[in-house]
């Protein structure tokens, strides 16, 4: 499965801002009309892309329609790496712990999980079985403020988008990060990571990044 990175949705994102004003600037000059035309989405890029995949080089390259005899002026560019990373979309582990009175989650794939959470293999034969451990191993927080940590394998990719939203108890529309899982926009959101913790080894982070909430 291809996921966006950030720097790939802002790409796409531009694209449709100028796919919409290009539309317009036919339909109100009277050139065209978009009548049978649906307004492409990131949503539908995404799943264009994993729908056809990338070719030899590792890139996504197509031109979407404008209107109903238009399209784009030019091919949405999308570069595995830049703007797009691959994960196994059945190789998630969701990941949670209480620090100083503050509850954290995270989505980790399995490479990321193997090379950062101790012990990965000891607990990797339990979490198979759909069994959730909590073990005392420091991490990723750390530290005496920590609770015991949290793992548990997740069957996909809406599994990991549920167990997001429950965190906070439904959508909170104003963090970024919960409005790409209640869109079901599929985002490496790198700067939210970055911005919200310094830990390197956070950035293996799939999904939309991080949920951060007050304990209530």
């Amino acid at each position: 499965m291809y996921l966006f990175t950030e720097t790939g949705r802002k790409n796409a994102e531009s694209y449709l801002v100028e796919l919409a004003a290009k539309r317009k600037e036919l339909i109100d000059a009277g050139k065209d009309t978009a009548d049978d035309t649906v307004p492409a989405t990131l949503e539908d890029i995404i799943c264009e892309v994993n729908d056809f995949g990338l070719d030899d080089e590792g890139e996504y390259y197509n031109g979407w329609p404008v209107s109903d005899n238009c399209d784009a002026d030019y091919p949405l560019l999308l570069k595995l790496g830049r703007d797009l990373v691959e994960v196994d979309e059945n190789g998630l582990y969701a990941v949670s712990q209480s620090h100083c009175g503050h509850e954290y989650v995270w989505i980790f794939d399995e490479k990321g999980l193997s090379e950062n959470c101790p012990n990965f293999d000891r607990f990797k034969e339990t979490l198979a079985k759909g069994e959730e451990i909590w073990e005392d191993i420091l991490w990723p927080m750390g530290g005496s403020n920590s609770s015991a940590t949290c793992i548990e394998k997740l069957a996909d990719l809406e599994a990991a988008r549920i167990f997001l939203t429950r965190a906070c108890d439904g959508p909170d529309f104003e963090d970024p990060t919960l409005i790409d899982i209640a869109e079901y926009i599929r985002t490496v959101d790198r700067e939210i990571i970055a911005n919200h913790l310094a830990y390197t080894h956070l950035y293996m982070f799939i999904v939309a990044g991080q949920y951060h909430k007050e304990d209530t």
